[in-house]
């Protein structure tokens, strides 16, 4: 009987190394994939974002649009004589207030006074060519807004373009305390009124000046005046000791007196005029000169 031998001890050739090690591969790559299959493939780590350099960009500057022309407040001058200029309704009259502007810019002005209707409407385009018209007039500029201005328009688009720093104001040069009010929707408001009481109370000025739009009577007797209590207006300028009251809305030149106020309507800046030449009916602005708390009043044609 041949001699038995013990398998485990039988030499093992290169096959069974072979077969060993791929069996094992085979065990492991199955054991990999059923955890991968169950937890997931580890994500990829997420790269940082890309920098973005952002242009550098210049602001844009409308090219066809000057400058607001702002106030500026004169310097008080106690004992200085000056002379200023004083016009209203100038809209839909572009030639003639053209003229005006340079007609006031010469005669030696220091500053020009509008009562009111600087543009048709009020719309964009309206104030687009306001400002071009006040091209190099340099003067200090005061208006008051009229009824014109908010046809369409709105008191904010007449504070952006017309140079007005508000809808009323006041500032002293001199001996003079002037005063602007805003009459737009066809009278002083309450608080309009109550605004122009505190200001003139506040001032010792020997003389007071006060601007409006629309005046609170006709000296020719006609009803295209200041609605609501113009009564309160008249009484608050003979209170408040108001020398000297300018206005505008009716298209000509007309002066009166009531209780020791002189009101003149000067409102021949461009608009079409409503009244015959003898009544004023012409185009023109007034030119008030100061000489110590002495004011006197004259009026320049613009032909």
């Amino acid at each position: 009987m041949p001699r038995r031998v013990d398998p485990r001890k039988k030499k093992r050739d290169w096959r069974w190394y072979a077969s060993f090690g791929l069996n094992a591969l085979v065990a492991l790559s199955m054991v990999l994939g059923t955890v991968f299959l169950f937890t997931g493939a580890p994500a990829p780590r997420a790269a940082p974002p890309p920098t973005i350099e952002l242009p550098t960009l210049a602001p844009t500057v409308p090219t066809n649009v000057a400058p607001t022309p702002a106030p500026a407040t004169p310097t008080p001058q106690a004992n200085a004589d000056y002379q200023f200029a004083v016009a209203g309704d100038s809209r839909d009259g572009d030639v003639i207030y053209r003229r005006l502007l340079d007609r006031v810019a010469s005669d030696g002005n220091a500053f020009l006074i509008h009562t009111g209707d600087l543009v048709p409407s009020g719309s964009k385009e309206d104030w687009l060519n306001f400002r071009e018209l006040m091209k190099g007039f340099t003067l200090p500029f005061y208006p008051v807004p009229g009824n014109h201005e908010i046809r369409i328009g709105k008191i904010t688009d007449y504070l952006q373009y017309s140079g007005a720093t508000a809808v009323h104001y006041s500032f002293d040069r001199g001996p003079i305390h002037f005063t602007f009010v805003d009459s737009s929707v066809g009278s002083l408001m309450d608080y309009e009124l109550a605004y122009l009481d505190r200001d003139l109370a506040a001032s010792n000025a020997p003389v007071k000046i006060v601007s409006v739009h629309h005046p609170p009577f006709d000296p020719a007797g006609g009803s295209h005046v200041m609605a609501g209590d113009a009564a309160k207006f008249i009484k608050t300028m003979t209170e408040r000791g108001v020398k000297y009251v300018f206005a505008g809305h009716i298209h000509c030149y007309e002066e009166g007196e009531r209780d020791g106020v002189k009101y003149i309507i000067t409102g021949g800046a461009g608009a079409p005029l409503t009244c015959p030449p003898a009544a004023g009916g012409f185009y023109h602005y007034v030119r008030v000169t100061v000489r110590g708390q002495a004011v006197t009043t004259e009026v320049v044609k613009i032909e």
